[in-house]
């Protein structure tokens, strides 16, 4: 992989697990869920700019809050019609390497989010907030989580 598309790499990974998923879809995903209807109103996430308010890192029971890098606290994510997820890296930038937006893809698949092949749980979602849950394994088997709440 040259090495401008790793600075991305890790800028959308520090993003979203600072800010929500992992860069570059290996295939094109058909924008259905397979007929099957999200319990979750999916306009509630195309309202507003989302943007990182605090997580949580549980590895292995050992729990601690998610510390957020001032360069990443003006980031907002949107959810944009057909299924486009645009990341906004604000005017406070970690690196001059990064763009302002970035697009990804998502998707709701059995009443979960799906950012570019990496599945979120909904744990809630309201027009003031966006909890999503992801299910991670650190070293080679200390299962954890990374736990995301957005505001808006």
């Amino acid at each position: 992989m040259p090495y401008f598309q790793r600075i991305y790499l890790n800028r959308f990974t520090a993003t979203f697990i600072f800010a929500l998923a992992i860069f570059l879809s290996s295939c094109d995903r058909k924008d259905s869920n397979d007929g099957m209807e999200p319990s979750f109103d999916q306009t509630l996430l195309s309202q507003k700019k989302w943007y990182l308010h605090s997580g949580i890192i549980d590895e292995g029971g050992q729990i601690r809050p998610m510390t957020i890098d001032s360069c990443r606290q003006d980031d907002t994510i949107e959810f944009q019609p057909e299924n486009v997820l645009v990341c906004y890296y604000g005017l406070n930038k970690c690196s001059n390497l990064e763009p302002d937006t970035f697009p990804k893809r998502w998707q709701f698949i059995n009443n979960q989010l799906e950012l570019d092949n990496i599945v979120y749980d909904i744990l809630t979602l309201n027009s003031d907030s966006l909890n999503l849950k992801r299910k991670v394994i650190f070293g080679l088997d200390v299962q954890g989580s990374f736990e995301y709440l957005y505001k808006n």
